[in-house]
Protein backbone atom coordinates (compact mmCIF):
# COMPACT_ATOMS: atom_id res chain seq x y z
CA UNK A 1 0.00 0.00 0.00
CA UNK A 2 1.60 3.14 -1.11
CA UNK A 3 -0.03 5.72 0.83
CA UNK A 4 1.27 5.28 3.94
CA UNK A 5 4.59 6.21 2.10
CA UNK A 6 6.51 8.99 0.63
CA UNK A 7 8.82 7.14 -2.15
CA UNK A 8 9.06 9.88 -4.26
CA UNK A 9 12.70 10.21 -4.98
CA UNK A 10 13.64 9.42 -8.62
CA UNK A 11 16.00 6.40 -8.89
CA UNK A 12 19.72 7.21 -8.80
CA UNK A 13 22.86 4.78 -9.09
CA UNK A 14 24.67 6.72 -6.80
CA UNK A 15 22.09 6.68 -4.02
CA UNK A 16 20.85 3.37 -4.65
CA UNK A 17 24.44 1.58 -4.26
CA UNK A 18 24.75 3.46 -0.44
CA UNK A 19 25.04 1.73 2.44
CA UNK A 20 23.79 2.98 5.45
CA UNK A 21 23.78 2.05 9.54
CA UNK A 22 23.66 -1.74 10.10
CA UNK A 23 24.14 -2.07 6.37
CA UNK A 24 21.18 -1.03 5.07
CA UNK A 25 20.30 1.10 2.05
CA UNK A 26 18.42 4.15 3.11
CA UNK A 27 17.37 5.50 -0.03
CA UNK A 28 16.09 2.34 -1.92
CA UNK A 29 12.78 2.63 -0.52
CA UNK A 30 12.35 6.16 -1.37
CA UNK A 31 13.20 5.30 -5.38
CA UNK A 32 11.81 1.72 -5.69
CA UNK A 33 8.38 2.94 -6.85
CA UNK A 34 10.66 5.01 -9.77
CA UNK A 35 12.61 1.47 -10.57
CA UNK A 36 9.13 -0.68 -11.07
CA UNK A 37 7.45 2.21 -12.97
CA UNK A 38 10.34 3.29 -14.95
CA UNK A 39 13.15 1.30 -15.35
CA UNK A 40 12.13 -2.48 -14.88
CA UNK A 41 10.42 -3.76 -18.11
CA UNK A 42 9.04 -7.76 -18.56
CA UNK A 43 11.99 -8.76 -20.91
CA UNK A 44 14.76 -6.99 -19.81
CA UNK A 45 17.23 -10.09 -19.09
CA UNK A 46 18.80 -10.02 -15.74
CA UNK A 47 22.32 -8.78 -17.01
CA UNK A 48 20.62 -5.66 -17.65
CA UNK A 49 18.87 -5.70 -14.72
CA UNK A 50 22.23 -6.29 -12.71
CA UNK A 51 24.05 -3.24 -14.61
CA UNK A 52 21.19 -1.12 -14.04
CA UNK A 53 20.87 -2.27 -10.05
CA UNK A 54 24.42 -3.29 -9.23
CA UNK A 55 25.59 -6.22 -6.66
CA UNK A 56 25.36 -4.02 -3.99
CA UNK A 57 22.70 -5.83 -1.46
CA UNK A 58 21.52 -8.45 -3.75
CA UNK A 59 21.08 -12.33 -3.74
CA UNK A 60 20.41 -14.90 -6.05
CA UNK A 61 18.56 -17.97 -5.94
CA UNK A 62 16.15 -20.36 -8.08
CA UNK A 63 12.91 -20.91 -6.77
CA UNK A 64 11.09 -24.93 -7.56
CA UNK A 65 10.45 -24.36 -11.03
CA UNK A 66 13.70 -22.99 -12.40
CA UNK A 67 13.00 -19.26 -12.22
CA UNK A 68 16.16 -17.01 -11.22
CA UNK A 69 15.09 -14.87 -8.19
CA UNK A 70 17.34 -11.76 -7.69
CA UNK A 71 16.60 -9.74 -4.37
CA UNK A 72 17.80 -6.53 -3.34
CA UNK A 73 17.42 -6.03 0.86
CA UNK A 74 16.62 -2.46 1.89
CA UNK A 75 16.25 -2.57 5.78
CA UNK A 76 14.81 -4.34 8.87
CA UNK A 77 12.36 -3.76 11.26
CA UNK A 78 12.56 -5.01 14.75
CA UNK A 79 10.96 -6.00 17.78
CA UNK A 80 13.60 -6.39 20.84
CA UNK A 81 15.83 -9.13 19.22
CA UNK A 82 13.48 -10.21 16.48
CA UNK A 83 12.86 -9.41 12.67
CA UNK A 84 9.48 -7.65 12.57
CA UNK A 85 9.59 -6.82 8.99
CA UNK A 86 12.58 -6.98 6.00
CA UNK A 87 12.05 -5.11 2.93
CA UNK A 88 13.53 -5.59 -0.04
CA UNK A 89 12.98 -5.75 -4.14
CA UNK A 90 12.41 -9.21 -5.55
CA UNK A 91 12.55 -9.37 -9.69
CA UNK A 92 11.86 -13.05 -11.03
CA UNK A 93 13.16 -13.64 -14.51
CA UNK A 94 12.12 -16.81 -16.57
CA UNK A 95 15.10 -19.70 -16.87
CA UNK A 96 16.07 -17.99 -20.21
CA UNK A 97 17.07 -15.00 -18.01
CA UNK A 98 14.06 -12.43 -19.17
CA UNK A 99 12.42 -10.55 -16.52
CA UNK A 100 8.91 -11.60 -15.50
CA UNK A 101 7.82 -9.73 -12.92
CA UNK A 102 9.21 -7.64 -9.65
CA UNK A 103 7.85 -6.58 -6.47
CA UNK A 104 8.83 -4.61 -3.52
CA UNK A 105 8.24 -6.77 -0.51
CA UNK A 106 7.87 -7.30 3.14
CA UNK A 107 10.17 -10.70 3.24
CA UNK A 108 8.69 -11.98 7.07
CA UNK A 109 4.84 -11.55 5.98
CA UNK A 110 5.41 -11.86 2.09
CA UNK A 111 3.68 -8.75 1.30
CA UNK A 112 3.69 -7.63 -1.83
CA UNK A 113 3.84 -3.67 -0.84
CA UNK A 114 3.58 -2.77 -4.89
CA UNK A 115 4.46 -4.92 -8.12
CA UNK A 116 5.99 -4.19 -11.64
CA UNK A 117 2.43 -2.33 -13.28
CA UNK A 118 0.74 -1.07 -10.55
Amino acid sequence: MMASCNWQRPFNRQLWDEVGDLESSPFRKEMVKDVLDNHLKPGMHYQDVKKLLSDIHSDVTNDSIGNIVLVYGFYDEYSGIDYAHSYGLEITFSPDSLLKDAAYKDFISSEWIYQLGD
